[in-house]
């Protein structure tokens, strides 16, 4: 829920997003990308498997029609994800934050938060990731298990925090910059939200940093679906759940110093369809043959 001004780097004067600035300024960063969706789930769908959503369900179809019927939100185990294919070329992948599709298993990590499905369409497990235990600081005490863990293996990480996403429940740390700024009281709740956001990937980029491998890692900042600042919810407006810009537009930032031009700003028309092949050339992985997007790595 990220909408696409709201980000110092993309030029709005009243986002404190210190992290996401220092991180795009340390790679590429396509200002035009667009998901393939302005709502969650068939935006998540697509970066996990590379396929819009339609082609989902068809693929579902054709499943049931020869395995019968499957409950919600375990067909994934049948599908080639991202994190599926990397572990055919030898890296172990987490997850934490949401995911939707499946458990951490059945979407194909070797690890993950997502242990067990919700009956809610609109939960998963794990999906806290980022919020909780942030006021004790054990907020990245998931993920840096996980790098220990994974110490000398090449590894593949799935970082997504409910944020900027509802609840408006942001600290007193990051609501306290905004107050008094002429912003609505739901623009104010939004923003504080953004800067939690980018404080939790500074811890992430922190907690690699700390062990060494942010020289030897690439990292993709990128947002499901876009979201107007002014309106709580979808459908509504011009942002997220309708066809406007808004909901759909996200930059695409690359990072990975050394390796990833630096301070390169992009207009190119790119989709995050295109993610799942970056980041399986990248690894040197097999490509996924019935991708619908295309490596980015030669731009």
């Amino acid at each position: 829920d990220h909408g696409w001004p709201y980000s110092g780097f993309m030029g709005d004067p009243r986002a404190r997003t210190p992290n996401l600035d220092a991180l795009a300024a340390s790679g590429t960063t396509f200002v035009n990308a667009q998901s393939p969706s302005s709502l969650c789930q068939p935006a998540l769908r697509a970066l996990l498997a590379g396929v819009h959503s339609e082609q989902w369900e068809r693929r579902r179809g054709v499943l049931e029609s020869v395995l019968g019927k499957l409950p919600p939100r375990t067909e994934v185990q049948y599908y080639r994800t991202v994190p599926r294919e990397l572990e055919r070329a030898g890296y172990l992948s987490w997850e934490g934050g949401k995911l939707w599709e499946g458990t951490y298993a059945t979407a194909g990590f070797t690890h993950g938060l997502a242990t067990f499905l919700f009956p809610s369409w609109f939960r998963s497990a794990g999906d806290g990731f980022g919020r909780d235990g942030w006021a004790d600081g054990s907020a990245m005490a998931p993920l840096e298990s996980f790098l220990d863990e994974a110490r000398g293996r090449p590894f593949f990480l799935w970082v997504a925090p409910m944020l900027p996403h509802t609840p408006y429940d942001a600290p007193h740390e990051f609501t306290r910059p905004y107050a008094g700024t002429g912003l609505s009281p739901t623009e104010a709740a939004y923003y504080a939200n953004v800067s939690w956001l980018d404080a939790v990937i500074g811890r992430v980029l922190a907690t690699l940093d700390a062990r060494g491998l942010r020289d030897d890692t690439l990292v993709v900042y990128l947002s499901d679906n876009g979201k107007d600042a002014s309106l709580p919810g979808a459908g509504v407006g011009a942002g997220k759940g309708t066809l406007h810009e808004l909901g759909f537009r996200t930059p695409l930032v690359l990072s990975w110093p050394g390796h990833v031009d630096a301070g390169v700003v992009r207009d190119d028309l790119v989709s995050s369809l295109d993610v799942p092949a970056t980041l399986l050339d990248y690894a040197g992985a097999a490509p996924i043959r019935d991708l619908e997007g295309r490596s980015l790595r030669d731009a």
